[in-house]
């Protein structure tokens, strides 16, 4: 499973720094504004998560790498 991580804002591939009308810009700040499964932290900033499908009716989610793999077990995933 890949991971993904969002560029900090006014990085080289990160949303503009300043409020802007940018749709990409904006979906980004969005997105980082999910909250992990694992933690209930926002995704953010240059931190790996995976999208993950949970729930019975199943739905889209998300869960940082470190709260998938957990700080000590790093080769088993968690059960979400």
């Amino acid at each position: 499973m890949g991971w993904i991580s969002y560029a900090k804002p006014g990085s080289e591939f990160g949303p503009c720094l300043e409020d802007c009308t940018h749709v990409d810009c904006e979906a980004t700040r969005q997105q980082t504004k999910e909250q992990c499964t694992g933690c209930g932290e926002a995704v953010g900033y240059d931190r790996p998560f995976f999208n993950v499908v949970i729930g019975d009716p199943p739905r889209s989610a998300v869960t940082h790498l470190r709260c998938w793999y957990g700080p000590k077990d790093k080769g088993s995933k968690q059960t979400t």
